[in-house]
């Protein structure tokens, strides 16, 4: 549908379509972010990088001021995206502690006596050797940014 306007209105014509569209595309990236989530529960689960699920659990998106965001906020969200570097103060022993008892002791593979050696043994080489970043985020990105392109291609096709 043609919009007829004259050389007068023709500059606040194109300035009010263009603030239009700009709304139209970080609705897309909001968009994009929301199905992000699913990508990035579902790579998590690839790279089995959780034990109880909190990691899984935080990933969340929200509108922000011009678009939209895609985070984790699991407190060591960070230490499993970028890894942890040998010889670093830590880690806490107390969640190893209860990692150990749940994969260990209640599946049968040790005694309760040998919980608190293999706990110690298990921080002692997470301290010497670090662990491997698993660059969750970063997986998802590339993925993400197909969503935004086919979002914001939907909602400005919508709008013609």
């Amino acid at each position: 549908m043609p919009i007829i306007v004259t050389a007068a209105e023709f500059a606040a014509a194109i300035a009010k379509r263009i603030a239009e569209d700009i709304l139209l595309v970080e609705l897309a990236a909001y968009d994009a972010c929301l199905a992000g989530v699913r990508d990035a529960v579902r790579i998590t689960n690839k790279e089995r990088a959780v034990d109880q699920g909190l990691y899984k659990l935080s990933w969340a998106a929200s509108r922000v001021p011009h678009g939209g965001e895609l985070r984790n906020g699991a407190p060591y969200a960070s230490i499993i995206e970028y890894g942890r570097r040998p010889n670093r103060p830590g880690p806490p022993l107390d969640p190893i502690l209860g990692w150990v008892r749940r994969k260990f002791f209640l599946t049968g593979k040790c005694k309760e006596n040998e919980i608190y050696g293999i706990a110690v043994a298990i921080r002692r080489h997470i301290h010497y050797r670090g662990t491997k970043p698993r660059r969750i985020m970063g997986q998802v990105f590339p993925i993400l940014e197909g969503r935004f392109d086919a979002a914001a291609k939907r909602q400005l096709r919508r709008r013609r």
